[in-house]
């Protein structure tokens, strides 16, 4: 269909992000390359559709074809490189992508750019890195925040850190009950009924304790 007609730039985009977002990433590129002339949000789509359908390589690989072509970017196409990075797992590029972010957009990273770091570090283990992170930055971490670091705390059996970061989230949400099961969870694994107990004395006086069932743990315990 694409032989049939000239595309416009406009129309163009919007076949590659729609493409994209469907998951025919073929249709997607044939459509890009067939662009004469291609805007930022053509850009981001392709580097976007790349990096969230696990082709990391690619999309970072794209994106630096959009610097040498010195197409101005922007911090969604960021966004892209550093989910990339995340699951290609390639660290020291994902942190040079987001310590050059300033030069390259000249901008600071913003909340959503923090968030991928973290998320970053957290899936390769450097915990102690993304809380380090969390604390220099200059927005007040939102909850998506202290939860990637949470759930990396899950994956690595970081309880101290995982302490930390539930208690900041039930300062952000003090209803939600569910970092306090996930962080029960991690104490049972490790034996720590003190813990435990703590945490159900904690829930008790905040109300939230008839949230969560503790009757499998009484019989673990």
């Amino acid at each position: 269909m694409q032989n049939e007609f000239d595309l416009d730039v406009y129309l163009g985009s919007a076949l590659v992000d729609r493409y994209a977002k469907c998951g025919s990433l073929d249709r997607s590129l044939l459509v890009f390359f067939k662009l004469q002339e291609k805007n930022l949000f053509c850009w981001n789509s392709i580097i976007e559709g790349l990096a969230v359908h696990g082709y990391a390589e690619e999309a970072l690989a794209m994106f630096s074809r959009m610097e040498r072509e010195k197409i101005k970017s922007n911090g969604v196409a960021f966004i892209s490189a550093l989910s990339a990075c995340t699951h290609a797992g390639l660290v020291e590029e994902g942190r040079r992508r987001f310590l050059n972010m300033p030069c390259n957009i000249s901008i600071p990273p913003e909340i959503q750019h923090y968030g991928c770091m973290v998320d970053l570090l957290c899936k390769a283990g450097l915990i102690k890195d993304a809380l380090e992170l969390i604390e220099s930055i200059r927005i007040v971490p939102n909850s998506i925040i202290w939860g990637a670091l949470l759930s990396g705390c899950k994956l690595y059996k970081n309880l101290e850190i995982a302490q930390v970061a539930v208690n900041k989230l039930m300062v952000l949400e003090p209803s939600n009950s569910g970092y306090y099961i996930l962080l029960v969870n991690m104490y049972v694994e490790s034996n720590r009924w003190n813990e435990v107990a703590k945490i159900r004395s904690t829930t008790k006086v905040q109300g939230i304790e008839k949230n969560i069932s503790w009757i499998q743990l009484d019989c673990n315990g």
